[in-house]
C-alpha cells in the first residue's frame, strides 16, 4: 500500500511478495530508506515483541544488472543478516542491528549537515574509510588478548585520527570557532569505538549521494 500512496516509495517495485518474504528493487537510497521504514512499521504491528523481528539485505549495483544477479547478491546479503543473529540488515557488506542502523542514520544526517556547512571536507570524508578498516582491524588483533608487533599498524589509529582532524576540520575557522569545530568532530572517534566497521553504512551513504552531484534521493 505504502508503495503506491507514498511519494518516497513510488518508484520502488516488487519483484516478489509472498509468504514472510519480499524482494523490491528501487533507487538504492529510497530502497535504504524504505528498509528503515519497514522496519519501524513491524515493530509497531507486533507491538514491539522482541520474540518477532524481520531482517534485510541490500544490494547495490548498476542499473543494467540482470535481475537474476540482483536477487542473488541480495539473497547473499539477507543469508548474512539471519546468520548473524537476525533483526539485522546487512549493506554495504555490513551487518547491523536495527538499532544501531536507526542512529547511524542520525550519524550519517550529522555529517551530511557537517559537509553543507564545510565543516569538514571531502579529504576528512574519505579518510574515514581507512580510520574504519585500522578500527576493525584492531578489534581482530585484540581478541585474543595478545598483540604481534606485525599487527601493531593498525593501533595507531587514535593518534593518526587526531592528527587527521585538526588538519582538516575548519579550514576556513579561526581560534575558538575552529576548537569548536575539531571538538565536534571527535565525535568521529566515539562513533568508530561503538560502531566499528558499520560506521561504513553512513559514510559511504553520504560518499554515494555526493558522487551523484548532491542529489541525495534517486527517482
Amino acid at each position: 500500500y505504502k508503495l503506491k500512496t507514498d511519494e518516497r516509495f513510488k518508484n520502488i517495485y516488487t519483484v516478489f511478495a509472498g509468504g514472510d518474504d519480499l524482494f523490491l528493487i528501487g533507487a538504492w537510497n529510497r530502497i535504504i530508506e524504505f528498509a528503515g521504514f519497514l522496519n519501524e512499521s513491524f515493530r509497531e504491528y507486533v507491538c514491539q515483541n522482541e520474540k518477532i523481528t524481520i531482517s534485510a539485505g541490500i544490494a547495490l549495483h548498476k542499473p543494467n544488472t540482470p535481475v537474476l544477479t540482483l536477487a542473488e547478491t541480495s539473497e547473499h546479503a539477507l543469508h548474512t543478516s539471519k546468520s548473524s543473529g537476525r533483526n539485522s540488515i546487512t549493506i554495504f557488506g555490513e551487518t547491523a542491528k536495527w538499532d544501531d542502523f536507526t542512529k547511524l542514520q542520525g550519524i550519517k544526517n550529522t555529517i551530511e549537515n557537517w559537509l553543507d556547512s564545510e565543516m569538514i571536507n571531502n579529504a576528512m570524508l574519505f579518510r574515514l574509510n581507512e580510520f574504519i578498516e585500522m578500527r576493525r582491524q584492531e578489534e581482530e588483533v585484540t581478541k585474543g588478548g595478545v598483540v604481534y608487533l606485525e599487527d601493531m599498524e593498525c593501533l595507531k589509529w587514535h593518534s593518526r585520527f587526531k592528527y587527521t582532524v585538526v588538519r582538516n576540520i575548519g579550514k576556513g575557522l579561526k581560534g575558538d570557532d575552529k576548537q569548536k569545530a575539531i571538538d565536534e568532530a571527535m565525535k568521529i572517534a566515539d562513533w568508530l569505538q561503538t560502531y566499528k566497521g558499520t560506521l561504513k553504512i553512513p559514510l559511504w551513504q553520504v560518499i554515494y549521494n555526493r558522487r551523484q552531484g548532491g542529489q541525495k534521493y534517486g527517482d
